[in-house]
């Protein structure tokens, strides 16, 4: 697979705290293609505070939207950029009720269609309410993705907990701004050893504009570089999420 994988980037327009319009999208595009991204996946929120309204059914009919409008787009010389990169379905999922009832009737929507899933945990939810529910959902045969694990203070500060997670058959994903020390040395140390332990096995962006959240996976290749190999990096940024479209 040519290229990086950005497994968490918000680029559909006017549907969360992602861009307003189209135009903006296409900038955020170009961006992740400047640094090396190749495969996208959108990840608007679901079932929480910042998408409250929305349903599945609504983020798939604004991805479909948003990929005609990009298959247009990649026909004019100034886009022509588009025409190398992918485009896949996704969302962020917040864990939680109505959550569990779609995957239960297996209407939520996963990572391009596969039984992969990218959960967000809920700041709301004790440990063992979260325990559970990823228990349930990867009894149903699907595999969560634990969005941004490194946001996590109990499951960073125990990593006995998260090991009971990945137990279930959970993979837990990093931020490239986190990596690259954008929320603080610390932030970027427990990234780094989540990296290094086999914790976390995919880095993505969480994009979510040009200016304050990036889609860009350089500046984690480029804040790795001197401490790991290569093959490592590529593994985090192509290899592993690559895995779990296919």
């Amino acid at each position: 697979m040519a290229g990086w994988v950005d497994l968490h980037v918000h680029y559909l327009p006017g549907i969360d705290d992602g861009p307003g319009t189209f135009g903006e999208t296409l900038a955020m595009l170009r961006l992740a293609y400047d640094s090396g991204s190749r495969v996208m996946v959108a990840t608007p929120h679901l079932y929480s505070f910042v998408a409250e309204s929305l349903r599945p059914e609504d983020v798939r009919k604004a991805f479909e939207r948003a990929r005609d409008d990009l298959l247009v787009a990649a026909g004019e010389p100034e886009h022509a950029f588009l025409r190398e990169m992918s485009f896949h379905e996704g969302a962020e999922n917040q864990l939680g009720t109505e959550l569990l009832e779609d995957l239960e009737r297996e209407r939520a929507v996963t990572l391009d269609g596969t039984r992969n899933i990218l959960v967000e945990l809920s700041p709301f939810l004790p440990f063992e309410s979260i325990h559970r529910a990823l228990e349930r959902i990867a009894g149903w045969g699907y595999v969560p993705v634990l969005a941004h694990v490194e946001r996590y203070p109990t499951l960073v500060e125990q990593p006995e907990l998260l090991g009971g997670l990945l137990g279930l058959g959970c993979v837990a994903q990093v931020n490239a701004d986190s990596v690259a020390g954008a929320n603080g040395r610390r932030t970027a140390r427990q990234a780094l050893r989540l990296l290094q332990d086999g914790a976390a096995t995919v880095i993505a962006s969480d994009g979510h504009d040009v200016e304050h959240r990036p889609p860009d996976l350089q500046v984690a290749a480029a804040a790795l570089a001197s401490d790991v190999s290569a093959t490592r990096i590529s593994e985090w940024l192509t290899e592993a999420p690559g895995r779990l479209l296919r």
